[in-house]
């Protein structure tokens, strides 16, 4: 089985389900949440901060974060209200890609990000569960990425060429 035909009939595949690929061996992948990854450790994204309650019980008089100037505002994430500063360049970019880039920090800052996993297993064990004999993970992942097979694919394409035995 080629590589390329290991990541494609992969991504085919749920995550925790094998793909057998011969000589007992077979392999899979796991998708579980980051959190060693926060929003903030990318530019891209702008950055975040909680807003720190106010002496009048609401979010309307909350101050700006150290850092955050006149373009910073209050976002509703999961019903708290968190600070966001637009990253650099923003006002530059199109309705359309602003649109996006907010789609994008919503599901980030609702789900975070993500752990892919590829696992080489090698026969069971006792319980028949497989055997991991060698993995490879890729954090940081952005967690729209799974709804994009493509996306998927390319993720995985990197973590099998990075097992070995896999041709």
């Amino acid at each position: 089985m080629t590589t390329t035909t290991v990541y494609d009939e992969l991504a085919r595949l749920e995550p925790g389900d094998l793909l057998d690929i011969g000589n007992g061996r077979s392999i899979r992948y796991l998708v579980d949440y980051d959190e060693a990854t926060d929003i903030n450790d990318f530019d891209c994204y702008g950055r975040t901060a909680w807003v720190m309650p106010h002496p009048w019980g609401t979010h309307k008089h909350a101050e700006r974060p150290d850092g955050f100037d006149g373009s910073a505002r209050i976002l509703t994430v999961n019903g708290d209200p968190m600070w966001w500063q637009p990253p650099d360049g923003w006002h530059s970019l199109t309705v359309d890609v602003q649109r996006d880039v907010l789609r994008g920090l919503y599901d980030i800052l609702e789900f975070g990000f993500q752990v892919v996993t590829v696992e080489m297993c090698d026969g069971r064990d006792a319980y028949g569960r497989p055997i991991v004999v060698e993995a490879q993970a890729l954090g940081g992942v952005e967690p729209w990425t799974y709804q994009d097979r493509r996306s998927l694919v390319d993720t995985l394409a990197h973590l099998v060429a990075e097992l070995g035995g896999v041709s």
